[in-house]
């Protein structure tokens, strides 16, 4: 007769699941921007920014604070369309020595073929790591070497639910710099 033990087995314990890293990154991403945006609906946003014909910075009211804005060719940064900027007033800006964040988001091969001599070329695919080199309290211009500024409107979304509330684009991108006859520069980072 083959008998069989009636003791009970054990029961292995279950194996903890482990989550991607690069999946908790994204996660953490995706939260802090939603966070920002948030805070933007909640407590208020921009003012209504109007030009007064100077490259003098304005004072703008907002609900919860008074921030210094810089004249721009849009009337309406909160309007649905990108908040842009003429290369004319650029030019003003740079001249004058502003204190503005001028980023020219361009592949490498076309930031090493032209690009705004002070820019810094610096490229979405950079933000998560090279965030903290950007002043959130200072106006950023972006530029890109498209006329329609699709990947500047696309940067500068990102930067205003990060927080950076005074973001442009220049109007026609570089072409339309170089088209205004201003200098450019050549060669890499």
């Amino acid at each position: 007769m083959n008998q069989t033990s009636s003791k009970p087995r054990a029961k292995a314990a279950p194996t903890p699941h482990r989550t991607p890293l690069w999946v908790l990154v994204l996660a953490c991403v995706a939260a802090a921007s939603l966070s920002f945006v948030a805070m933007a609906v909640l407590f208020g946003h921009s003012a209504s920014i109007t030009s007064d014909g100077s490259s003098n910075p304005m004072l703008v009211g907002t609900r919860s604070a008074t921030t210094r804005v810089w004249p721009t060719d849009t009337p309406d940064p909160a309007a649905l369309t990108f908040p842009r900027i003429g290369a004319t007033t650029l030019k003003q800006l740079l001249d004058e020595h502003a204190p503005i964040e001028l980023l020219d988001n361009s592949s490498d091969s076309e930031y090493a073929a032209a690009h705004i001599p002070i820019a810094v070329h610096f490229q979405l695919s950079d933000l998560l790591l090279r965030q903290g080199e950007l002043d959130a309290g200072r106006p950023v211009i972006l530029y890109c070497n498209c006329t329609a500024e699709q990947v500047s409107i696309s940067f500068g979304r990102e930067l205003q639910a990060r927080g950076f509330s005074d973001v442009r684009a220049l109007k026609g991108g570089l072409k339309a710099w170089q088209a205004g006859g201003y200098p450019t520069a050549s060669g890499p980072k």
